[in-house]
């Protein structure tokens, strides 16, 4: 864990009460083109090169990466830009937009970072801007845990080092030996390093690891600053990134796919026989919501960082109507549970907040009686079937309505659910069909916001609610599942169903996402289940990271629950669990 910064203003200026240090000088912008930008040869860089790669130690205002981000667009480079960098100390939203407001004006970018502050949530976040050319990985925690887990998982060497973060002697922690080691795993001749600090120890410490050090006249503002070339050739294989992909599948988890790999550069043959969002992907009123269990769990910490990727990513599509969610008591989310989770969740006054009665009512602007209520302000409202078309409308992806005819030389991505799988895999992966229906109903009164109780209540338009979801082991008869839907509805609804939809979800026997390579040449990103909406974007990024080369955007443990390959320890222990045999009937 970690705490938030403690910050107070000194002469106009961010200051640290814990490390009695300023975050940056008055002409913060301009010096962070002086002391990191200016001495390398980034422009170069970001025009020659497909990706140019950055990590920064000290994420601290955001400050480096926005002017980073700002002269990268200014050469109008069609390239893109993966910037990594490590906070221990995370501002609040109320800190950042206080520096954003006085930094906006010089570096416009800031305006675009404050819209996608990732939340004080321990380990990885990944925030992607300027429709995919430029991501940020952020790593909230120790440094020297963070640093040490992309020396393990980046398979992409590092162009260029910032070493920022507070003076030595009042942060020693940032600038230990482990760290520089870690670093110096990724890095590859001619790697470049920039440091405000010309202090001894650190010197000797970057020479030690391999590079070659220069001071750079920084007069009459400072005296000196570091510029570092690297030395030593580590023998790291140039990363194989796929020039074409074929994806089995167009509802959200393949569209995803397409459009995060597309902008990166990536071919993308998107097949369907269907054609695009059918499946559970038919739903033209889905949720986005938190989803959390708040028992620190991997699962928990998997579905914390979905939530927070996916509203980053969707309010950036026209199909995504950013309204708010209201969580009611029901049979999985009782008082205690509620709890637990803002428990588990501190510093999250900032997207999740405990109503009571009257204060969900005047949300909702409907009679609440469950006596708490979960408020998720970023949560929303799905048009599936729209958002998958406005994902696949980019020219480097071509979508193909048939069954595919593919050759096992190119990487191929299995996002259809239940089906096919068996043709290009021999593992049995424990995943089943659940049906599931949506019914639409007119009423007098209809809440302003979608709440979710025993089912779902979302507005649609004036005086029509979308009710539902029925979760159906054994196939219901629709007007069967209209009734259901009616009965857990939290308003009392003497209306017929107007109409309905009915679909097919896909959940595997853990009910978490299956995510990540499945065999040679062969990905797969199903089993979503009533996720679909929050993991899928996360499972998009997850599995074009490791395409990519990149560190994906989550735990090392995380990346093992989601993995392919963790049903064949258990199947070994008690053998296949088949659909029946599921626990959770």
């Amino acid at each position: 864990m970690f705490e938030s910064a403690d910050l107070s203003w000194e002469n106009g200026q961010p200051f640290s009460n814990k490390y009695k240090d300023i975050y940056f000088s008055q002409d913060g912008a301009a010096e962070v083109e002086r002391v990191f930008i200016n001495p390398t040869n980034f422009d170069e860089l970001v025009k020659k090169q497909r990706l140019t790669t950055i990590v920064e130690l000290g994420f601290g205002t955001g400050l480096n990466f926005c002017v980073t981000a700002q002269r990268f667009l200014k050469q109008n480079s069609s390239n893109h830009l993966h910037f990594i960098s490590f906070e221990k100390h995370p501002l609040t939203l109320k800190d950042y937009q206080k520096v954003f407001a006085n930094l906006s004006r010089k570096t416009p970018f800031c305006k675009q970072m404050l819209d996608q502050i990732p939340p004080r949530l321990s380990g990885w976040h990944r925030r992607v801007f300027e429709n995919g050319k430029i991501h940020l990985s952020l790593f909230l925690g120790e440094a020297s845990e963070g640093i040490n887990d992309l020396a393990n998982r980046q398979k992409v060497p590092i162009d260029l080092c910032f070493l920022d973060g507070f003076s030595p002697s009042k942060n020693p922690d940032l600038w230990n030996d482990d760290i520089f080691i870690s670093l110096s795993k990724i890095l590859y001749k001619n790697s470049q390093v920039t440091t405000f600090t010309v202090a001894g120890a650190v010197r000797k410490k970057l020479e030690n690891i391999g590079f070659k050090l220069q001071r750079i006249d920084q007069r009459p503002i400072k005296r000196e600053s570091l510029l570092g070339i690297y030395q030593t050739n580590n023998g790291h294989p140039t990363h194989a990134i796929p020039r074409e992909v074929n994806i089995l599948g167009a509802g959200i988890a393949g569209s995803t796919l397409a459009r995060n790999l597309a902008e990166n550069g990536v071919a993308v043959n998107v097949w369907d026989p269907h054609g695009i969002a059918t499946g559970a992907s038919r739903i033209s009123a889905s949720l986005l919501h938190g989803r959390l269990l708040g028992d620190q769990s991997n699962d928990a910490d998997f579905r914390a960082k979905a939530f927070h990727y996916s509203v980053n990513y969707l309010r950036q599509h026209q199909s995504f109507q950013q309204t708010g969610v209201l969580q009611l008591t029901g049979p999985n989310m009782d008082h205690g549970k509620m709890a637990r989770i803002k428990q588990s969740y501190p510093d999250s006054d900032e997207w999740l907040h405990i109503m009571n009665p009257h204060k969900a009512s005047t949300i909702a602007d409907v009679t609440i009686n469950s006596p708490l209520s979960l408020w998720f302000p970023d949560g929303g409202i799905v048009n599936l079937p729209n958002l998958c078309k406005e994902l696949l409308d980019h020219p480097l992806i071509q979508f193909n309505r048939g069954l595919a005819s593919l050759t096992r030389s190119v990487i191929t991505i299995l996002a259809t659910g239940v089906a096919n799988i068996e043709a290009y895999s021999t593992r049995a992966l424990e995943i089943y069909p659940i049906g599931g229906q949506l019914d639409f109903v007119r009423l007098n009164n209809i809440p302003k916001v979608p709440i979710v109780s025993k089912g779902y209540t979302i507005p649609i338009e004036k005086n029509l609610c979308a009710l539902g979801a029925t979760y159906e082991y054994q196939a219901l008869q629709p007007e069967i599942a209209s009734k259901k839907n009616l009965e857990t509805c939290f308003l009392s609804v003497s209306e017929n169903s107007e109409n309905h939809l009915r679909a097919t979800r896909c959940v595997s026997s853990d009910r978490i996402p299956i995510i990540g390579k499945l065999d040679e040449n062969i990905w797969i990103s199903s089993a979503h289940g009533s996720l679909g909406t929050s993991s899928a974007p996360l499972a998009a990024s997850i599995i074009t990271s490791q395409l990519l080369g990149w560190i994906p955007p989550i735990s090392k443990d995380v990346e093992k629950i989601i993995a392919p390959g963790r049903f064949e320890e258990r199947q070994a222990r008690r053998g296949l669990l088949k659909s029946s045999d599921d626990p959770s009937h």
